[in-house]
């Protein structure tokens, strides 16, 4: 049997239960009042008890709303029997309230405004103990009494300041509204609820008396409270159902079309599991392993999945190949990507070199052409000591610039991998000292001051000619960045295992971009000195390399117009 023919065979299978099952509902759904009457008592209860917290809300509201506190407070100290027939009287006639009594801190009546009808009823229903007890631990309150007018509800209030919205300030006196639940009040809630009322006082009987209950209403019992907490009254909320009967013969006509249901969807899944999830998961489990065992168990029985086994198994020879073909392709993109990658890095390490010819060469000429110059025409005027001064100065920067030629091929060979370390054992402060003396006289054309402290003998592995130009570099940078009269402070840490050197100027400094910038070849960065001495920004860019082929870190911390600092670690030589 073909696989489109036994899935539709199960979907019709499935598709009489459903039938079936909707069937069954249609009947059931006739019986099902008590969940019906269930769910609408809960909705009901929820309602009546929403109303009446409602009604609660907006009397405690207008409690809180009409009342002028800050002139009841001045009205307790002086009573205004005119204010109070204005605010109040009008207070009453607006929430249509049965009464409001004012009472002083001794507990005794301030003033008071009754409905003409009921007031010799209503005048005895607060008492000076109640009173005492009522505001014990709340500032407000809300309950329900008998009285000779019938059910009474009263809301009352310790008299505050207006500003003492949360009433935490000592009560300067107490305010009663009160209200006769009449026929109206009943009226009002049983439209509200779509409900009819019956209210048993339960200070008379105890408990509700007993009455006839339709078996089609819904009774939703609410409890009143007096002062102290204790129920009063009880009222009654009753309402038609909108159904009878029961659920029972509902079950009964949805249980075997469930239980049918689920005899057919067991063998369903076991057909299915047979037909289709097998061979799916073994040709789910040959592509994952990228291997045909197992596809071979799948049978001419089931012909579409045979078919689709046989051309997985095929695929696996195809992508072997294609697989093989690929890698090889990527390898070469690989390796023309890593040759242009290589490209662009040496003409960049080469532009750079240029650059650094350029500048660093430029600078030492100056000093040769200009003192040659100067000795070759003023010659007969000069005395011998002046003779000789030249003569040192011309020799010195000669001597720089031969040192300066070395590094850049060194440089050069670093960029190309070509270098040569040559690893000394020396004393470190005596590189640093020689570095100082070698600078001092472009210091001393610009006035600037040295403080250094006395350099300890620190024994280091490293190739010397590398450390000597990194030290160059940096007491350069120094000088050329500080202004005349300026201060360069070098310092030396010896710690367990290495050596620090910092060199603080007090030049112009850089913001936190620029020091960013300061040791990135592809960033071309460079600022003029305080006497526009020229720079390619690359002398920082060698004492790195040169710095951190030793085993050794630079760090730099600068701001604008406070100078800089850049420190220097190497590893100290253990025999």
């Amino acid at each position: 049997m073909k696989l489109n023919i036994k899935i539709m065979s199960l979907v019709i299978m499935v598709t009489g239960i459903l039938i079936i099952s909707t069937f069954a509902y249609h009947i059931g759904r006739s019986k099902e009042e008590n969940l019906f009457n269930y769910a609408y008592r809960q909705n009901t209860s929820i309602s009546i008890n929403s109303i009446l917290r409602s009604r609660e809300r907006s009397l405690n509201q207008s409690l809180e709303d009409n009342a002028s506190w800050d002139m009841m407070v001045s009205f307790i100290i002086k009573p205004d029997t005119l204010w109070a027939l204005d605010n109040l009287g009008s207070t009453r006639k607006t929430l249509d309230l049965d009464f409001i009594q004012v009472y002083d801190l001794g507990y005794k009546r301030a003033w008071a405004v009754f409905d003409p009808e009921n007031r010799s009823k209503l005048e005895k229903a607060l008492t000076k103990d109640k009173l005492q007890i009522i505001f014990r631990e709340h500032p407000t309150c809300h309950f329900f009494e008998y009285s000779d007018a019938g059910l009474l509800e009263l809301y009352g209030s310790i008299i505050v300041p207006s500003l003492d919205i949360a009433r935490k300030t000592t009560a300067k006196g107490y305010m009663f509204f009160g209200k006769i639940w009449d026929k109206q009040v009943f009226t009002d809630l049983e439209n509200s609820s779509n409900s009819f009322i019956d209210m048993h006082n339960l200070e008379v009987t105890g408990v509700p008396r007993p009455h006839a209950v339709d078996n089609n209403s819904q009774e939703i019992p609410v409890f009143l409270q007096d002062y102290s907490g204790k129920n009063i009254v009880r009222l009654d909320f009753n309402s038609k159902s909108l159904y009878k009967a029961d659920i029972r013969l509902f079950y009964l006509f949805t249980l075997i079309p469930f239980a049918l249901a689920f005899v057919v969807l067991i063998l369903f899944y076991i057909l299915i599991r047979r037909w289709i999830t097998l061979p799916v998961r073994k040709i789910t489990k040959s592509l994952d392993r990228q291997d045909d065992e197992g596809l071979s168990q799948i049978g001419s029985d089931n012909p579409e999945f045979h078919l689709i086994a046989r051309l997985v198994s095929d695929s696996f020879g195809y992508r072997k190949n294609l697989e093989k073909e690929v890698a090889e392709r990527k390898n070469a993109e690989e390796r023309i990507s890593k040759f242009a990658e290589e490209l662009q890095e040496t003409n960049v390490s080469k532009d750079k070199f240029f650059s650094i010819l350029a500048h660093d060469l430029k600078s030492p000429f100056h000093y040769l052409l200009g003192y040659s110059e100067l000795l070759k025409s003023e010659y007969p005027t000069l005395n011998d000591e002046e003779r000789k001064k030249f003569i040192s100065i011309i020799h010195s920067n000669s001597q720089r610039l031969y040192n300066l030629l070395e590094n850049l091929l060194e440089w050069s060979r670093i960029q190309t991998g070509r270098i040569d370390f040559e690893m000394e054992i020396f004393d470190f402060s005596k590189e640093l000292k020689q570095g100082c003396e070698t600078i001092r006289p472009s210091a001393h054309q610009k006035n600037i001051r040295f403080e250094s402290d006395s350099f300890d003998q620190a024994i280091v592995k490293a190739d010397r000619n590398m450390i000597r130009s990194a030290i160059h570099n940096i007491l350069t940078n120094a000088v050329k960045y500080t202004p005349n009269e300026g201060l360069i402070t070098i310092k030396t840490k010896t710690e367990e295992t290495s050596i620090e050197v910092s060199v603080q100027d007090s030049g112009i400094g850089m913001n936190h971009d620029d020091v960013a910038k300061l040791f990135r070849i592809d960033v071309s960065f460079s600022r003029p000195g305080t006497n526009k001495e020229p720079g390619t920004g690359l002398g920082l860019i060698l004492t790195k390399e040169f710095i951190e082929k030793n085993g050794g870190s630079v760090f730099v911390e600068s701001e604008p117009d406070k100078g800089s600092l850049f420190r220097i670690t190497l590893p100290l030589y253990k025999a």
